[in-house]
């Protein structure tokens, strides 16, 4: 009786099994087999939808044995939305059943990005038609080329289940984004691949220009190598998103492969070289900035050689480590630029790490370790428009401050560093541009020179400090005196001249006497607490056609002045009161 049940058991056993492994069989099938879209959803990556076969090196595999292969299941699933074959896999295989339940109509199957060495495909449809295609870097550059989305084939698809075969030879790696979209809709999703690259190289260009215009003008080391950078990665970017293969070089394979292979190399070195220059790395890390240039000429060299030399196998082994290598190194400046608190190392740091989460995210994609999306492809297109932003916003920034240091500059050089008005340099630079403005609206112009009397002897009795005290109060309450558009400035010792637009005679006169009474009618309060009492001696010169130069004005108001020194002192003399002599303009009278 035992035995009778456990036979029964395991014959249930058997039966659940059997089921199980054709529940298996159907499931497989339903995944290798990819149903024809006529809307969005045609959209999607099929990469879970097929099967592959890599071959062994050496031993290449022909339709017919691959098919045998697929027959005999050999072939496994993918996992993967996009499957991913890294660097210097060996050649692939992949199959996948298209089913198209209505009538027959023309769609295009997207296979794999612009970069892929050879793809051949072949299409057998239920009726034992074949259709075949050829394509890839190595084959034909632009041939059946779509920017952004790779290599995509025209077919027709009759109704029923067709079989598609596709062998993939590629040192570079091979990301399959496949799709099958019926060709009016393939407008639309070719659209906003072009969309995506033209507001890369849109933004990209934006800033090579403003910034090539702004180097021209002002010869900026930094602002030429940022220039330089941005545009490595422009190239880079136009030769593995296909731009450059479709407009660039389209029939010439080897020149295609040079292009994308040699932008790797200038981007991955042309950022350091910006990195550089721009922390002024020569100054404070001089070994180190001899390394990194050193470093950066050995493997531009290297590269070089190699490339030209074809050896495509060598230089794809060390393009994405070349790019790492060397922003690792570029952020490693920043962390030593920040340590020595450099100006702007956070914001150049904080840029470099944005390039390098997004290249490390990118490569890793590229090279099958991490999924191959949307998002693992794009990371580095991101991480460097972010990098890129902030170093032009960071070269703005410098830029402001190098304009605001210059005029600061300007303005200490034109001014008085004790009292804060102009001083001879600074009042003949504006005093000249005042007069002719004068002239030009038919305004008269007045020049005033005031002198402070017996001044020698504050600094004989109460020290310098107290005379230095005596000439900034005494410049504030001419300053205050004087209109806003009237230039004030001391013109040496403690003498003073205000020049004046639209001042007759009278008027000036009048104001000469307000500027004599501001310094004697209020004593100065000394540092010492002590009080002087000081008086002023002024000249004023009054020029009613403002025709005359400055210099001639100051030769006039000195005559005046040095009569009101001799005349007394404490009053205002007029050049029109002077008797004709010749005074000694080398000495004044204190």
């Amino acid at each position: 009786m035992s035995r009778v049940r456990a036979t029964h058991a395991c014959r249930k056993l058997q039966s659940c099994l059997l089921v199980l492994m054709l529940l298996m069989s159907v499931g497989a099938l339903a995944q290798t087999r990819v149903e024809v879209r006529n809307d969005d959803r045609a959209f999607d990556r099929l990469g879970r939808s097929v099967q592959f076969l890599p071959e062994s090196r050496g031993t290449p595999l022909t339709l017919e044995e691959a098919s045998q292969a697929y027959a005999a299941g050999k072939f496994k699933p993918s996992t993967d939305e996009v499957p991913n074959f890294g660097h210097l896999a060996p050649p692939t295989w992949m199959h996948m059943r298209i089913q198209n339940a209505g009538p027959a109509g023309n769609y295009r199957i997207y296979l794999a990005q612009g970069w892929t060495g050879r793809l051949d495909a072949w299409l057998r449809s239920p009726d034992g038609r074949m259709q075949q295609w050829a394509g890839g870097l190595r084959v034909s550059p632009a041939k059946d080329l779509r920017p952004g989305l790779g290599y995509g084939f025209d077919a027709t698809l009759p109704n029923g289940t067709s079989e598609l075969f596709v062998r993939i030879k590629s040192n570079a790696s091979a990301a399959m984004e496949m799709r099958v979209v019926p060709m009016p809709l393939t407008a639309k999703l070719e659209s906003r691949a072009g969309g995506w690259n033209g507001v890369i190289h849109g933004f990209l260009m934006a800033l090579i220009l403003t910034y090539a215009l702004l180097w021209f003008a002002l010869k900026d080391a930094a602002q030429g190598r940022y220039v330089f950078y941005v545009a490595t990665y422009l190239f880079m970017h136009m030769g593995y998103s296909g731009v450059g293969s479709t407009t660039l070089w389209p029939d010439t394979p080897r020149l295609a492969r040079f292009m994308i292979l040699s932008g790797m190399a200038l981007f991955a070195s042309s950022g350091l070289w910006f990195a550089r220059e721009f922390l002024s790395s020569r100054a404070w890390a001089p070994r180190f900035d001899t390394f990194l240039k050193w470093a950066t000429r050995i493997v531009l060299t290297f590269m070089g050689i190699v490339i030209a030399l074809d050896f495509d196998r060598v230089a794809l082994l060390l393009s994405l480590p070349f790019l790492l290598v060397f922003t690792l190194l570029e952020v490693s400046l920043g962390v030593f630029a920040v340590r020595k608190s450099r100006d702007l190392a956070g914001t150049f740091l904080t840029a470099s790490l944005a390039r390098l989460t997004g290249l490390a995210i990118t490569s890793q994609a590229v090279v099958g370790h991490l999924p191959f999306n949307a998002y693992t492809f794009h990371a580095v297109e991101i991480g460097v428009l972010i990098e890129a932003t902030i170093w032009a916003m960071a070269l703005g920034l410098r830029l402001r401050r190098d304009r605001i240091d210059h005029v600061l500059t300007m303005r200490l050089a034109q001014s008085d560093p004790l009292t804060g008005l102009f001083n001879r340099r600074g009042f003949l630079t504006v005093a000249k541009p005042k007069i002719e403005h004068c002239q030009k609206l038919g305004l008269p112009v007045a020049l005033i020179m005031a002198d402070l009397d017996h001044f020698k002897a504050v600094n004989d009795i109460h020290g310098h400090e107290a005379g230095d005290a005596v000439l900034i109060e005494a410049a504030q309450r001419f300053k205050r005196a004087a209109r806003n558009a009237d230039f004030v400035g001391r013109w040496g010792g403690e003498e003073f001249l205000i020049l004046m637009c639209g001042m007759n005679k009278e008027k000036a006169v009048e104001f000469a006497e307000r500027i004599r009474n501001v310094l004697s009618d209020t004593p100065i309060l000394l540092p010492d607490k002590q009080t002087a009492q000081l008086t002023t001696s002024v000249g004023v010169v009054v020029d009613e056609q403002a025709s005359q130069s400055i210099e001639t004005l100051l030769h006039q108001v000195d005559a005046a002045l040095y009569s009101a020194k001799e005349s007394g002192r404490d009053r205002v003399v007029e050049v029109s009161e002077l008797i004709p002599v010749t005074p000694d303009t080398s000495t004044s009278a204190s």
